[in-house]
């Protein structure tokens, strides 16, 4: 029968990987049998370490986890760059469209706040006048009026507002005179239109003749 056993003045190594060494022997019986147990058991590495009697040595198992620290550094890096190519996709896939919801984002706040920075003129009909092409014409009305509307401004277009048998030039002088501002849809379509640079000038001068100001869209 083993009655003394002999391991003292040995190098431990206290670290986790010895972890299990040390609470074996905490936990069990074979200490007693441990020739100078505790006193010459005494860790020699690490430095913080050093000197330290092993029976003393008793790491937690945060300090013991197989977390790397730089293993996250790296994978917050990498979701960090992956979420900011994405946004920036985003936002040049979308630009217009994001703007367009940040501004019916804001006025619908301003309300809500119980104030509304639209200060219109008693005098005007109507919250805006908008310009645009034919082929524009579904999104203007399904889109653009209809989130405008929705918020209680008043869009005059002239599908839907002009006067039936008036001379177009006359219902614009006459429609842009009773609209606050006036908006532009400045699509791709709109640009190709014959004479659109002639129209918009002659569009900009009635807006000025009558203090009105442009958004372009």
């Amino acid at each position: 029968m083993l009655w003394k056993f002999d391991i003292s003045h040995n190098e431990f190594l206290c670290s986790c990987a010895q972890r299990w060494f040390v609470d074996f022997l905490r936990s069990s019986n074979i200490s007693k049998i441990l020739k100078d147990w505790p006193n010459f058991y005494v860790c020699v590495y690490p430095e913080d370490k050093k000197s330290i009697l092993l029976v003393d040595y008793k790491p937690t198992d945060v300090e013991c986890s197989k977390w790397s620290p730089v293993f996250t550094i790296v994978m917050v890096t990498v979701v960090s760059l992956f979420i900011v190519t994405l946004v920036l996709i985003l936002i040049f896939s979308c630009n217009a469209n994001i703007r367009n919801l940040i501004y019916f984002l804001r006025v619908n706040a301003w309300k809500r706040k119980g104030y509304f920075r639209f200060n219109v003129s008693e005098s005007c009909e109507y919250n805006a006048f908008v310009i645009y092409c034919d082929s524009d014409r579904q999104w203007v009305h399904m889109e653009l009026v209809r989130r405008i509307e929705e918020i209680d401004l008043k869009v005059c277009v002239h599908h839907r507002d002009f006067d039936i048998g008036e001379p177009i030039t006359d219902n614009i002088t006459k429609y842009v005179g009773k609209s606050w501002k006036v908006i532009v849809v400045m699509s791709n379509d709109f640009t190709k239109v014959n004479g659109v640079n002639e129209n918009l000038t002659w569009y900009r001068k009635e807006g000025v003749a009558m203090g009105k100001t442009h958004l372009f869209l």
